[in-house]
């Protein structure tokens, strides 16, 4: 039988790739803090949007959204959930973002490959995982 997580991701997947092209993104506009920008989901996409919660970087980037590095959704456009607005500081530093990113990727690809480590030796009753 199936698994229904596994069809449903799958499912989402390919929903995602077929409309990432439909997104739209607005030119940015600024205050004294920040810089602001809108983004317009496809309709179909908005369905993903949890309506109890702002969308984490990495939430939005696994729905299509592609953006340089800072940007972070601070709120929902209520009437119309497939619009969502992100600000980023103006002193914002995309050198000292981009090593953040890479010290973050690597320690979640650590993580994953001790997890998978982990489960192969429950699978295998190995009794001693080294890392």
């Amino acid at each position: 039988m199936p698994d229904m997580d596994h069809i449903y991701r799958e499912t989402t997947q390919q929903l995602i790739k077929s409309l990432t092209h439909k997104i739209q993104y607005s030119e940015k506009y600024c205050d004294d803090l920040f810089e602001y920008r809108h983004v317009i989901l496809p309709k179909p996409l908005s369905k993903l949007i949890p309506k109890d919660k702002l969308l984490s970087e990495n939430e939005w980037r696994s729905m299509g959204i592609q953006q340089s590095l800072g940007w972070e959704v601070y709120m929902t456009h209520r009437p119309e959930p497939h619009i969502l607005l992100f600000k980023r500081s103006k002193n914002f530093d995309p050198q000292a973002a981009q090593k953040k990113h890479q010290l973050a990727m690597q320690t979640a690809a650590e993580t994953q490959l001790a997890v998978r480590a982990a489960e192969a030796a429950a699978v295998t009753g190995a009794s001693d995982v080294r890392m």
